[in-house]
């Protein structure tokens, strides 16, 4: 024991500060699993962050290739209103691990009434189709995004959803989704599922969602307004008594753009 601390002097590390983290760390971890143990984690295979090597070499080439289309498209666009929404499509998730198929149907819903041509899932249906277990739908499953297949298998030609990652909120991520937001919303008129992840050390959290633990959570953004700086969304934890906090979620609210991808910062979204 005296050996590794001497170790760590000379490496630069402090012992007793190394030790304290790494106590702190294991007891909040500890903490959030006894108080919330199935909204902790609904990713078991990456229980703390994604990372863009989840996602496919095809997964991310098609996220990029749209990200160019849109660029070219707004150049020859017509101007991109300061505000535009959705139809409101909210549901109380049916238990406490169905936010990604509740995010999925209410998806699902906005792209029937926009497009037309479009199998409408119930929560249940969607949890099947995208493999959701009691640990809640995985972001990635190794080889792509379950969600955005979910979302092409059922939504007519024309439509394709693609998974981005965001690694941290970024001043080119907070951009990116700025755009992304505006271009689906008010030129494609397609929803944007995105899957926030939330810590006690985060600076931001959705509307009404506890700040003193981790929350993994699919939700639907279905507008923007300010020109794109501000992100409107519809919760499925608003209503769903599975939930111990529900009562506290609002069904529809909004957060800054800036706000909205730190919270989705280590996961990300479909659009």
């Amino acid at each position: 024991m005296r050996g590794a601390m001497r170790d760590m002097r000379r490496r630069g590390r402090h012992p007793v500060i190394w030790i304290a983290a790494a106590a702190l760390v294991a007891t909040l971890t500890e903490t959030a699993r006894s108080e919330h143990p199935r909204v902790i984690n609904n990713d078991p295979a990456h229980p703390t962050a994604a990372r863009a090597a989840d996602l496919s070499p095809a997964m991310r080439r098609a996220d990029d290739a749209k990200f160019r289309a849109i660029v070219r498209a707004k150049r020859t666009a017509a101007v991109v209103p300061w505000q535009r929404y959705l139809i409101a499509t909210q549901e109380p998730q049916w238990n406490v691990f169905y936010c990604g198929p509740a995010a999925v149907t209410a998806s699902l819903r906005q792209v029937a009434y926009h497009h037309g041509r479009t199998v409408v899932l119930n929560q249940r249906q969607a949890a099947r189709a995208l493999g959701t277990t009691r640990d809640g739908t995985v972001w990635s499953d190794g080889t792509g995004s379950p969600v955005a297949r979910v979302m092409n298998r059922h939504t007519p030609t024309g439509v394709h959803y693609v998974a981005h990652f965001v690694p941290a909120a970024t001043p080119a991520e907070v951009d990116k989704l700025r755009r992304v937001v505006r271009f689906d919303i008010a030129l494609d008129r397609h929803p944007i599922i995105a899957d926030a992840f939330q810590a006690p050390n985060s600076r931001y959290h959705l509307t009404g969602h506890p700040t003193n633990r981790i929350i993994f959570h699919w939700f639907n953004i279905r507008g923007y307004s300010e020109g794109g700086n501000r992100i409107h969304y519809q919760d499925s934890v608003a209503g769903a008594s599975s939930v111990t906090w529900h009562a506290s979620v609002p069904r529809y609210s909004s957060r800054s753009t800036v706000a909205m991808t730190s919270i989705v910062a280590g996961r990300g979204y479909v659009w």
